[in-house]
């Protein structure tokens, strides 16, 4: 029960059942064809793809699937962006590098890193362009109840997780704040799972996870910012197996 509990908070906000569901991932609508054969894609078509690619990947990467973050990878390295303006194009190569290095990463801490540089690029030339996707605003969590429950606990992680992510890749300087603020701002009290405590092992990560919160409020550069955030994506699965592990 425990498993299903933590991986629903924190894994996907969209999955969760309580505390209330806040906005998150949803797979993309249905994408126009080419309207002739041998036409590249339009420019929505190709933003839209890529954006769900690397939501996708992000998610994967949370889950621990790490085959999956490759194949999401590599499909944004190999995309041809032939109907994008060419004053895109130094940021389309920065963001398929990192997806090529993300699509070969040997492990979950280094491909957490290149989604990171997926995310600052995609951030970097929206604000170049002055163009950012549209996006959902997330509701605001109320305060915890002392002590606060492990799925409250967990809500928290998804929520912050996700304005930190729309933070590099909007960009948004209020949604980083935002989500860095609701990290740092967890109870200092311990969770309750069951009206039990959790196990100190489980209580540690959270507190290194509380720990980036400080860490995103100090980042002030969107390098400085993606650090912070692959750092925090890479703990994702393996807290998350930590919390599965039976403890004695």
């Amino acid at each position: 029960m425990l498993a299903m509990l933590v991986l629903a908070g924190c894994g996907h906000a969209s999955t969760a059942a309580k505390p209330p569901v806040l906005a998150a991932s949803a797979p993309p609508p249905a994408a126009s064809a080419p309207t002739a054969a041998g036409q590249p894609p339009d420019l929505e078509y190709h933003m839209r793809v890529s954006f769900w690619s690397a939501v996708e990947a992000r998610d994967a990467l949370i889950d621990g699937d790490l085959a999956r973050v490759h194949e999401r990878t590599n499909y944004l390295a190999t995309q041809r962006f032939d109907a994008l303006p060419e004053r895109w194009r130094y940021w389309l190569g920065e963001m398929q590098t990192a997806a090529r290095e993300g699509s070969m990463a040997p492990n979950t801490d280094e491909a957490a890193q290149w989604v990171a540089e997926i995310a600052l690029s995609c951030g970097s030339c929206h604000g170049y362009s002055r163009q950012a996707p549209e996006r959902i605003p997330q509701a605001t969590l109320p305060p915890a109840a002392e002590p606060e429950a492990l799925a409250q606990r967990m809500q928290r992680h998804a929520q912050a997780a996700q304005d930190l992510w729309v933070g590099l890749a909007e960009p948004s300087d209020a949604a980083w704040q935002r989500g860095a603020r609701t990290l740092n701002e967890a109870s200092p009290q311990p969770p309750v799972h069951n009206g039990e405590p959790v196990d100190p092992a489980v209580l540690e990560q959270l507190d290194q996870v509380k720990a980036f919160g400080l860490r995103a409020v100090l980042a002030r550069t969107p390098h400085q910012r993606a650090q912070v955030y692959g750092e925090l994506l890479a703990r994702c699965p393996r807290c998350h197996t930590n919390m599965v592990r039976p403890h004695p």
